[in-house]
């Protein structure tokens, strides 16, 4: 790669420039390019030796003589830094790198680069992407933007409207008594819109989830907890407001407890339908 990168500058300088009858230097960071682009030829019958004939070719037709010097790391500071991240977010956006194997968009790319600046920082190292102004180098940028104007855009989900949630309640309100397997299924989509408002990290399924157990559940009588386990039916259709402890989330904060009031409907309240289950 670093070979076919050598010859396609050569390529673009002879394109840009007269270089007949001159010295053109190139200079890189690979050994072993330097090396092979120094010899000319190389004892395999790989990639490398029909690139090495592709430089000499190239030499030939344009008059120039080139010259490859090499040039340390830490002094390459412009492929250390942007151009490096620029073939990694090609890599990413591509699905060689990402997570799936699949294209992705442009977001998910810069995410990808998002998370290795933050492994810089963590380790006391300064941010790759920044320029001299401190500011993401153009370059990336530039990509970034070219990249979200050929993406489709970004499917919505619309909120579900509290009548949606009204309708569903006056509708599991009306059911027979025995309809237990529904109206348990109207408490969950209750439970969901006032608590959750999220997808269902937090149902229990075989994936990367945290499904709520008994104990996440607090249900208050005033400033009192109730204790679930020895509470009678009384005491619990008095309580007043009912609690769920989050204890993973994807926000990274752990331990979060959402606590809501009753909403004064007989049914449609997030308090009543925890208290029913």
């Amino acid at each position: 790669l670093e070979l076919a990168g050598g010859l396609l500058q050569l390529e673009a300088i002879a394109q840009t420039f007269d270089i007949r009858e001159r010295t053109v230097l190139s200079k890189g960071d690979n050994l072993n390019t330097t090396f092979w682009e120094r010899k000319g030829s190389t004892s395999t019958f790989s990639a490398p030796a029909y690139l090495l004939r592709l430089f000499g070719i190239h030499q030939r037709f344009h008059r120039y003589v080139p010259r490859f010097d090499y040039l340390p790391g830490k002094s390459n500071v412009l492929a250390d830094a942007f151009s490096l991240l620029q073939v990694f977010l090609h890599r990413v956006r591509s699905g060689e790198l990402a997570a799936n194997g699949d294209q992705v968009r442009a977001r998910s790319a810069e995410d990808y680069l998002r998370s290795v600046a933050q492994t810089f920082l963590s380790v006391g190292k300064e941010d790759p992407r920044l320029n001299s102004a401190c500011d993401i180098d153009f370059r990336i940028n530039r990509m970034l933007a070219a990249w979200k104007k050929i993406d489709p855009p970004p499917k919505r989900v619309k909120p579900i409207p509290i009548a949606v949630v009204r309708r569903l309640c006056e509708i599991a309100e009306a059911l027979p008594p025995d309809s237990h397997h529904l109206r348990a299924i109207a408490d969950m989509i209750i439970i969901a819109f006032f608590y959750l408002l999220r997808p269902g990290e937090y149902t229990d399924s075989p994936s990367d989830t945290t499904p709520f157990t008994f104990g996440d559940v607090q249900i208050f009588s005033g400033p009192r907890r109730l204790d679930l386990s020895s509470a009678t039916k009384e005491e619990l259709l008095r309580a007043t407001s009912a609690s769920l402890t989050f204890t993973n989330q994807k926000n990274g904060v752990p331990g979060e407890v959402i606590r809501l009031g009753r909403t004064g409907d007989p049914f449609c309240c997030p308090t009543l339908a925890i208290i029913r289950r």
